[in-house]
């Protein structure tokens, strides 16, 4: 769940925040997609409002459709959300940001 709402963040827009207040079960169970697409469907809600402050493009819409509808995010969107997010924050002056693709699906941010 946690990389889903990541995505929601990167969809966001660069420059606003989206706390992750959800937490895995302990033990390694299994969670229910409803919690998240229950986020993605308020976010995309809020964001139906004309004063919206970071109004969503057309891209970033169809990426979270695709997430509420499959109840959590392919790697290809959460790439492609990532790629975005990069370009968002390149285009604002700040260096460029990269993955490392971690063995066992793990993905890191090296500061």
């Amino acid at each position: 769940m946690a990389i889903g709402l990541t995505v929601v963040s990167l969809l966001s827009g660069c420059s606003r925040q989206v706390s992750d207040t959800a937490s895995s079960p302990e033990g390694g169970g299994t969670t229910s997609s409803e919690p998240i697409k229950q986020y993605i469907a308020s976010v995309i809600k809020d964001n139906d409002d004309p004063r919206a402050t970071y109004p969503m493009t057309k891209a970033q819409r169809e990426i979270l459709k695709r997430s509420e509808a499959a109840g959590g995010v392919s790697s290809t969107d959460y790439e492609l959300a990532w790629s975005h997010y990069k370009q968002c924050v390149v285009d604002k002056g700040y260096s460029t940001q990269y993955l490392t693709v971690i063995p066992m699906a793990c993905i890191s941010s090296p500061e």
